[in-house]
């Protein structure tokens, strides 16, 4: 999963990965989460990272952010748009 480029890949990556596993505590994976064309896994994902924020925050923030940023910019669904926003402000 977190090998894969492109939405595709990642796609394809990470529903291979969710047949055997749940989605990990782990911010590099949850963050190539973030790029699925599948809006249920980016909530799944988004549901994640907001726990683990409140623990401790990834050490590449302005990558994750810059994703975050990515769905706000593109998503066409607006209750996506507001939880990549909150994530994003948490990550400070």
């Amino acid at each position: 999963v977190v090998e894969a480029i492109g939405r595709d890949a990642v796609t394809r990556a990470v529903d291979k990965y969710l047949k055997e596993h749940p989605l990990p505590d782990d911010y590099e994976v949850l963050e190539q989460v973030l790029e699925h064309r599948d809006d249920d896994q980016v909530r799944a994902a988004l549901d994640r990272i907001d726990a683990m924020l409140t623990r401790d925050k990834p050490k590449r923030t302005r990558v994750m952010a810059a994703k975050l940023r990515f769905i706000e910019e593109t998503s066409d669904d607006r209750e996506l748009v507001a939880r990549a926003a909150a994530t994003r402000a948490k990550l400070g």
